[in-house]
């Protein structure tokens, strides 16, 4: 499917690897709050690259009066009227330097048509005219005619039946521009835009003669999205603990009600995991939020590694409501308000029973920002914060897990301040550099959910899913693309991350420090490699990716193993391939 129309909803749980401290045996195991985790770093939303709409201006009709060739008058002064959106010093100065000289009609037509352009540039429109008038005294009277929005004048196929009802698309956009009022082309952007962001349907329009005199209607017209999307994926991305290879289903309706909605569905397959996620957002008003409920589940075994032994297993749940608001919406850069509010549960069993079984309760306060640049061959900006205060509850645990718990200092609450940042420079048609940067800071030490790692094919692609977690962490990711042909795409790449397993390493039952010994608990990660990207017919994608270390892992084992998965260390190959339907 087209990536233009593609729209690809994440599930909002990860799986990865920890080191199960409960029994002395388990050297490599998993729990079920890093699987969480790993899932939500992997499964990233995919949102379609459109064109955004763009406002036509109405093209300003000649004026009435024939051309006055090069004859000349004295003008004396200048008197404007009529205009009530812009004031009248600023349209006088369009005017200035024909006041005490001789000028021609076509020297004071170019100096009208000024103030279409002034009009333009302020978001509005309106137009300079010259009414029948005596000049005999100097004094010239320019009116000034600005635009009435009419209405949005729907231009459907009536033989269509659209995903969204029209009518919708035209509410969204007369609440931003109500009839009657002056032509703002930047409230009508808005409008369109936020209308072109329901599932479902594109919006665009025009500017066009109103059906009242002086008025000017907005010419809306709809195309339908596919309202059924889908993908098929295989990579081996995940652990070794749970196995490598990963199959995952997604699926969108785009629309189901008719009224903008959304549902997304996503089931996720390894050999020792089983996922689901349901999710289900409606736009609220015609403000541009969007409400979502959002629900998983997903249970895991570990059939593989020296842990296997235990009978390790477990689930997650997951339960959250989240919205979102477009605080500036517009076709340069867009400014988008986000929260949530979710609650998770975290179970974990062995062959020795239950080891876990917590909640961790969270709401998140963010804002992200998209941002297009004009510098060389153009660019494109992606930022995002977001302030997370939650709560650990391990009161239905066993004791002793409480009381490592509790001497791990994650109990209780917790802040986590976290952020992104990607740019995207264009320096010819084949040519891009990429520049990603993300880190989280815990106030306190953090659960293994809450964790931020740099392992994994979207941290440092050199070591494996989950190596190296820790309460603080920073990541660098450089890339240099270029594009060999339409379907294939070759890059370079350098990752940089660093950790800090514990904010407080100290356990005060012991008196020492909660780091393993032999192993720092700051810990520094790099990497190098290269990836070949294909675009295959049908709708399908092949990515291979290839990366070394540079230098080596400060926290291995004492056999000189990784500790995620038990493995020498050596390069890594990640491969993955997608059908989108």
């Amino acid at each position: 499917m087209n990536n233009k129309f593609w729209k690809l909803i994440s599930a909002l749980i990860s799986i990865t690897l920890t080191v199960f401290l409960t029994h002395p045996l388990a050297v490599f195991a998993i729990d079920a709050g890093t699987e969480l985790r790993q899932i939500e770093s992997q499964q990233k939303k995919i949102q379609p690259r459109r064109l955004p709409p763009k406002i036509e201006e109405q093209e300003s009709p000649d004026s009435d009066q024939s051309s006055g060739g090069q004859v000349e008058f004295f003008v004396k002064g200048i008197l404007v009227s009529g205009n009530t959106l812009i004031e009248s010093d600023a349209i006088n100065e369009l005017f200035a330097s024909l006041v005490g000289t001789n000028v021609s009609i076509d020297e004071l037509k170019l100096a009208m048509d000024e103030v279409t352009l002034l009009y333009q540039a302020k978001g509005y429109v309106g137009r300079a005219t010259l009414p029948k008038q005596d000049i005999t005294d100097g004094i010239i009277t320019i009116e000034i005619q600005e635009g009435i929005f009419g209405g949005a004048e729907l231009l459907i196929d009536p033989d269509m039946e659209y995903l969204v009802d029209p009518v919708i698309v035209k509410n969204y956009i007369e609440f931003f521009l109500s009839p009657g009022q002056p032509v703002d082309t930047n409230k009508l952007e808005r409008g369109i835009l936020i209308a072109s962001d329901l599932p479902g349907i594109l919006v665009n329009q025009s500017l066009q003669a109103g059906k009242n005199p002086g008025e000017t209607d907005a010419g809306v017209r709809m195309i339908n999205e596919p309202w059924l999307l889908g993908s098929l994926t295989n990579d081996n991305f995940g652990s070794k603990p749970t196995g490598y290879n990963r199959t995952l289903v997604n699926g969108s309706l785009l629309s189901p009600r008719g009224f903008g909605d959304r549902m997304d569905v996503a089931v996720l397959k390894t050999e020792g995991i089983n996922y689901g996620s349901l999710a289900y957002a409606i736009p609220y008003g015609y403000s541009g939020l969007n409400l979502s409920l959002n629900a998983s589940l997903m249970s895991y075994e570990v059939p593989n590694g020296e842990a296997s032994t235990l009978e390790l297993s477990g689930l997650s749940r997951n339960v959250a409501i989240s919205a979102t608001y477009p605080l500036i919406r517009s076709r340069i850069n867009n400014l988008n308000l986000t929260s949530s509010i979710g609650i998770n549960q975290y179970v974990n069993k062995s062959s020795f029973g239950t080891e876990s079984d917590y909640l961790n309760k969270t709401m998140n306060m963010g804002a992200n920002y998209l941002d297009l640049t004009d510098w060389l061959m153009g660019g494109e900006f992606f930022g995002s914060i977001n302030i997370a205060l939650g709560h650990n509850d391990y009161g239905k645990s066993p004791v002793t897990f409480q009381t490592q718990k509790r001497n791990e200092n994650t109990d209780g609450v917790q802040a986590i301040f976290s952020g992104n940042a990607n740019f995207t420079q264009f320096f010819e048609d084949d040519h891009s550099a990429v520049a990603q940067f993300s880190g989280q800071y815990g106030n306190k030490n953090l659960d293994s959910a809450q964790k931020f790692f740099l392992g994994g094919e979207q941290g440092v692609r050199a070591y494996p899913a989950s190596e190296a977690g820790g309460t603080h962490g920073l990541l660098l990711k450089l890339d240099y693309r270029y594009i060999l042909t339409n379907s294939m795409t070759i890059s370079t790449f350098y990752d940089h991350g660093y950790a800090k397993q514990y904010k407080t390493d100290f356990n005060p039952a012991t008196n020492q420090p909660l780091t393993l010994a032999g192993n720092s608990n700051s810990i520094s990660l790099k990497g190098y490699g290269f990836s070949f990207e294909y675009l295959g017919p049908r709708n399908t994608t092949f990515k291979a990716t290839w990366s070394d270390r540079i230098g080596s892992n400060p926290n291995r084992t004492t056999n000189n193993l990784d500790n995620s998965n038990a493995e020498a260390p050596g390069p890594m190959v990640w491969v993955s391939g997608a059908i989108n339907f």
